[in-house]
C-alpha cells in the first residue's frame, strides 16, 4: 500500500446481543480490511468508559454477568450525566479522533 493514496477513514459499528463471539468476528473483519487497502483500528466504548468516563476503578466485577451489569450501568450515568442519549456515540468520535492522532497519517484505517 506504499504507492496507494491515502483514502477517506471508514468508520464501522459492531452492536452484537451479550455472549456473541465478537472476539472472532473482530478477528476475522482485522485481517479482511488490507486486502482493500486499510488498516483495522478496534475502538473499544467500554474501555473508553472505563478510561475517561468513570472514576478510577469504580468499576469493579466478580464475574461476566456482573461486568455486563456494571457497564450497562455505567452507560447509563453518563448519559443521564451529560443529558445526551447519543452520549456513547460522541464518546466513540472521541476515540476515534484520538486513535487517529496516533496513527501515520500516509496510510488508511478503519475504526
Amino acid at each position: 500500500m506504499s504507492n496507494a493514496p491515502v483514502r477517506t477513514p471508514l468508520v464501522f459499528a459492531v452492536v452484537t446481543a451479550t455472549g456473541s463471539p465478537l472476539e472472532t468476528f473482530l478477528s476475522a473483519f482485522s485481517r479482511l480490511m488490507p486486502k482493500y487497502g486499510y488498516d483495522a483500528v478496534p475502538i473499544r466504548l467500554t474501555g473508553l468508559l472505563q478510561e475517561h468516563v468513570a472514576s478510577p476503578d469504580s468499576i469493579v466485577w466478580a464475574n461476566e454477568g456482573e461486568r455486563i451489569q456494571k457497564m450497562m450501568d455505567a452507560g447509563d450515568q453518563f448519559r443521564t450525566k451529560v443529558e445526551r442519549s447519543d452520549a456513547m456515540a460522541l464518546l466513540a468520535v472521541l476515540g476515534i479522533q484520538a486513535a487517529q492522532d496516533d496513527h501515520d497519517a500516509t496510510r488508511s484505517y478503519a475504526y
